[in-house]
């Protein structure tokens, strides 16, 4: 049964079909806006080409690196460590493509915005039980605009889960000030990044 016959069966009609194609108004003036739109977007792309080729490349061996550390007998192995130092490396280059995305356009910055190199990171420390490390990874994310991860409430809401996480190990009282970006002990003032 075909899908024409399968609506007329079940819905006693076969879907209409949209015969024209609904048409902008194309002037002049929309096409080399466009085309000045992607002249610029790919001078901006060619312009941090070898941070973005990098960036990636880095984003694949960590994956990799990371799911195998974390299907070992104990979190403490080789894989973690190389994991580790993968993820600084791309987290070194962070500042730079954080420019390229303040420069590209919103379609880039949609596709481009993540960069998990940092909430792995964040989730490696905590699975070492190295939580102010941890902490101090999110802080650095959130600090540069890199609030998007995989987890509820994104990267802030993992900074608040390991905040949370760590007073209650440690018997402190650390706080986050979300709008200054810096992370404090409230009880002595002690501003730790």
């Amino acid at each position: 049964m075909g899908l024409k016959n399968f609506f007329k069966t079940y819905f006693g009609t076969s879907p209409k079909y949209q015969k024209e194609p609904v048409k902008s108004e194309t002037t002049y003036q929309n096409v080399v806006d466009e085309e000045n739109d992607n002249l610029l977007s790919f001078a901006v792309y060619r312009k941090y080409q070898k941070i973005i080729s990098r960036h990636f490349e880095l984003t694949e061996s960590i994956k990799i690196k990371y799911s195998i550390a974390i299907n070992q007998p104990t979190i403490f192995n080789k894989h973690a460590e190389e994991c580790e130092e993968l993820c600084l490396e791309d987290i070194q280059i962070a500042p730079i493509y954080k420019q390229y995305l303040d420069e590209a356009s919103s379609e880039e910055k949609t596709f481009y915005g993540m960069y998990p190199s940092f909430s792995i990171l964040a989730k490696l420390y905590e699975k070492e039980n190295k939580l102010d490390k941890a902490m101090v990874i999110c802080a650095s994310a959130i600090k540069l605009g890199f609030l998007i991860d995989q987890s509820d409430g994104g990267m802030q809401g993992r900074l608040a889960r390991l905040i949370k996480k760590y007073n209650k190990n440690n018997n402190k009282n650390l706080q986050f000030d979300y709008e200054k970006n810096i992370l404090f002990d409230d009880k002595t003032g002690d501003v730790l990044f």
